[in-house]
């Protein structure tokens, strides 16, 4: 059996999946984490306040 999952609107690519919760299995919720295999095309540099 595959598990199909559907990609939520703020995913950024579709080879992207959410991370499975234990209470909602794979729907997607707010603040929802991914699992994204391969490389992204262009490189995301994340920051956060009081880094550089």
């Amino acid at each position: 059996m595959t598990e199909t999952y559907t990609r939520p609107w703020c995913c950024p690519e579709p080879r992207c999946k959410p991370v499975w919760n234990y209470q909602v299995g794979a729907e997607p919720t707010p603040g929802d984490s991914f699992v994204c295999f391969g490389e992204m095309a262009e490189p995301v540099a994340f920051t956060y306040d009081g880094s550089e």
